[in-house]
């Protein structure tokens, strides 16, 4: 049975992005509006969004890219291994 690849990483990625905005909106008020620890405040807000966009860009793109390498090298060690 074959599994359409598009459909699967579009029902996955859609509550991810979902999930990590909602995540990002509640925690841009720390880094925006000043508070009385706004420094720490501040730094931490900027730190935890620019951590979770970074992270949330980098696992879609870069995760199945290596995902495919590996698989690749797994692929082609077990064709010299057998003798194919």
């Amino acid at each position: 049975m074959s599994v359409d690849r598009y459909n699967v990483a579009h029902d996955r990625l859609l509550p991810i992005f979902m999930s990590v905005g909602t995540s990002i909106l509640g925690i841009v008020p720390l880094a925006i509006f000043p508070r009385q620890r706004s420094a720490f405040d501040r730094g931490l807000g900027i730190a935890l969004t620019g951590g979770l966009a970074f992270s949330t860009i980098l696992t879609p793109t870069v995760v199945p890219a290596l995902m495919a390498l590996l698989q690749d090298f797994s692929g082609d060690r077990r064709k010299h291994i057998i003798g194919s």
